[in-house]
């Protein structure tokens, strides 16, 4: 079968009247016999052409040329220069293989219509998988059978999203040699005008390098996080052998007034020691939940001056408030203070009564803390600042401390009202 084209009828394709005539003038000057022409595959162009002799392959011809000439006419006496938009397509053509061919990334185009044919894969793909790309373009399972076995199933699920959504994963892959690498997969469909999904492009990043630093570094924080605990846990004890001793001291003493400095002691030391035990229980060690350390702090003062809740009763009232330790501290020595105060001198002679605290956050970053009661009130002349009261004048130095404003009113018993700012990030 002879390469020639002839073409037997007039056709609107340019190019291939072009060829037919390219085509058709070898056939005229050759010697050869045309009944030896049956059909021609060319170019992915199946022209069928059976002429009955030479004379009306020339006839076919000469419509041939004289419709591509008649074609060709308007485009002659266009102004359209055609050669720019040429070459600024090889230009374009040009930077997109540069950049795809000079990435450290994968950059693939599939063909999802076509049981994922790639049709493209950037070289960087023999550095990342150490796979040679000509498997890949042969068939895609050579990609499926380079994932790591944990994450196949995963994969699998991921090509059926390709056909309605875009994806980012993170997946791992084995080398020839069974060196695991991890790669983070981008991709996302390509539509064409009726809205069928026809490519699907993708970029693959060897991230190993990174999920190893991150693996270093979850290592070093387990390894803090652990001193951490070991730190505040040997806080705790400490402290509570010196809530121990004083103790003690106070059940040795004679003197019911030294006995209950004793006792006020242990109970301020008590109370940092039980910031220090909910600091190591909880998997943040930088923060404690102050509600949860308010009812643990309330009922040890209750188990301290053995008292009777039915005669006075405790009402912990707080949000979800989370507290660092340089907040924590300070307000639970506070909390201490006040609520001992108010034990000791706001029901005299077996009065009934309520003890309340509350806090809450009342705006991004802001607290309050309210510890009031019902009581007989405090006396008015009292000052925090020039009080004679130990425990008092610690309200007013803590206060400072927490940079906290605080009021006391005394309508209906005492309330002590103090905002302070919290920042439990720091």
């Amino acid at each position: 079968m002879q390469e020639y084209l002839i073409l037997d009828h007039v056709s609107e394709n340019l190019d291939v009247l072009a060829k037919a005539y390219e085509l058709g003038c070898q056939f005229l000057s050759s010697g050869f016999n045309i009944a030896d022409i049956t059909a021609i595959y060319r170019d992915s162009l199946d022209i069928m052409i059976l002429p009955v002799d030479r004379q009306d392959c020339i006839n076919a011809l000469k419509r041939s040329t004289r419709f591509l000439a008649e074609s060709l006419l308007p485009f002659e006496r266009s102004d359209v220069d055609l050669a720019p938009a040429e070459i600024a397509l090889r230009e374009s053509e040009e930077k997109f293989r540069q950049f795809a061919e000079n990435i450290d990334d994968v950059f693939w185009i599939t063909n999802p219509n076509n049981n994922n044919q790639v049709l493209y894969v950037s070289p960087a793909y023999a550095k990342i998988w150490s796979r040679p790309p000509e498997k890949l373009y042969a068939s895609f399972d050579d990609f499926l059978e380079s994932v790591h076995p944990e994450d196949c199933d995963r994969m699998n699920v991921l090509r059926s999203w390709l056909y309605t959504e875009k994806y980012d994963e993170e997946y791992r892959i084995l080398r020839p040699n069974g060196e695991i690498r991890w790669i983070r997969g981008r991709a996302f469909p390509i539509r064409d005008q009726q809205g069928e999904i026809d490519r699907v492009i993708g970029i693959s990043e060897d991230i190993t390098d990174r999920k190893h630093a991150e693996a270093q570094i979850a290592d070093s924080l387990q390894e803090k996080e652990v001193l951490l605990k070991e730190v505040h846990h040997r806080v705790k004890n400490n402290l509570q052998v010196v809530c121990s001793l004083l103790q003690m001291q106070a059940r040795a003493s004679n003197d019911p007034a030294v006995s209950a400095l004793f006792t006020k002691s242990q109970n301020r030391v008590y109370s940092m020691a039980l910031i220090h035990e909910k600091l190591y229980e909880p998997e943040n060690l930088a923060q404690i939940n102050f509600g949860a350390y308010l009812e643990s702090l309330i009922h040890n003062l209750a188990q301290a001056y053995n008292l009777d809740t039915d005669r006075i009763r405790f009402q912990v009232k707080t949000d979800p408030i989370r507290l660092n330790i340089s907040s924590a501290i300070p307000c639970g020595l506070i909390v201490n203070e006040l609520v001992t105060n108010a034990i000791k001198h706001a029901f005299p002679a077996g009065n009934h009564g309520t003890i309340c605290i509350e806090c809450h956050e009342i705006e991004p970053n802001l607290c309050i803390l309210n510890i009031t009661d019902d009581g007989i009130g405090i006396p008015k002349n009292l000052d925090l600042k020039h009080c004679k009261s130990l425990g008092l004048r610690l309200v007013h130095i803590l206060t400072k401390q927490l940079n906290a404003s605080i009021d006391i009113f005394r309508e209906n018993g005492t309330s002590f009202y103090m905002m302070f700012p919290n920042h439990p990030g720091n």
